[in-house]
């Protein structure tokens, strides 16, 4: 079924104007964008801002797109779709944590970013997401402040996190390093799908840890040799 789904060649969007389209299009290919017909400068400022757009609401529009093709054509359409486009897995997963948020918690204050925390942090709790939603847009929080706050149950700002981390240390956040390794696990399949590897890519595998790993064992050797208690030793008979 993948083989029989075609990609396009390229796309083309129009630019609209008081209401109507301008006779200049975007031309978006898979080597980039070029420009057909002649732009005044409030319609190139225009495209700049749709580009803008488009980076910005990619994961909420893309959310939308995928809702809109599973009521038209069916999950298996869908999901035939996306694998044959080599769509990256987060992304999908992503938009279908999205996609599973009321549409009256959309707000332009908030981003897509927001959107997943709420969704990935407050699973089917609708009211909760709500009220964080609020919350947000209230306290003008970042996505990533939004996490937090949400775990602590209470508004977190950027400066509390970085007290309560170190930063203010010049040291960054280790937690930070774990966490991107185990999304990095996640989305290659975990540790069975990883061992299962060709013996080829674990040693790229280990070529790109070994500065890691090398670190590691240069910490390992500065911290001081823990005492070993000394075992009692039973007299012996007579």
């Amino acid at each position: 079924m993948n083989d029989e789904i075609q990609q396009p060649d390229q796309v083309a969007l129009t630019l609209f104007g008081g209401g109507k389209p301008t006779n200049a299009k975007i031309i978006v290919t898979r080597l980039g964008v070029r420009i057909e017909g002649k732009l005044s400068l409030e319609e190139w400022r225009r495209a700049v801002f749709t580009w803008k757009s488009i980076w910005e609401a990619f994961h909420v529009g893309f959310s939308d797109i995928i809702a809109h093709g599973r009521k038209e054509f069916g999950d298996e359409v869908v999901d035939q779709t996306l694998e044959a486009f080599h769509f990256d897995m987060a992304d999908v997963l992503k938009c279908y944590a999205i996609g599973q948020l009321p549409l009256d918690l959309r707000d332009e204050s908030l981003t897509g970013e927001h959107y997943y925390i709420l969704a990935q942090g407050l699973p089917n709790a609708t009211k909760e997401q709500g009220r964080w939603a609020a919350i947000a847009k209230k306290e003008k929080l970042t996505a990533f402040e939004l996490k937090r706050s949400i775990q602590k149950g209470k508004v977190v700002k950027l400066d509390d996190i970085k007290r309560e981390s170190g930063q203010d240390s010049g040291i960054p956040n280790i937690e930070g390093l774990a966490m991107t390794f185990q999304r990095w696990m996640k989305q290659a399949g975990g540790e069975q799908k990883i061992l299962e590897q060709s013996v080829e890519w674990k040693k790229h595998f280990l070529e790109e840890v070994d500065p890691i790993i090398d670190l590691a064992q240069k910490v390992d050797a500065t911290l001081p040799e823990e005492p070993v208690e000394a075992q009692p030793v039973e007299p012996k008979a007579a």
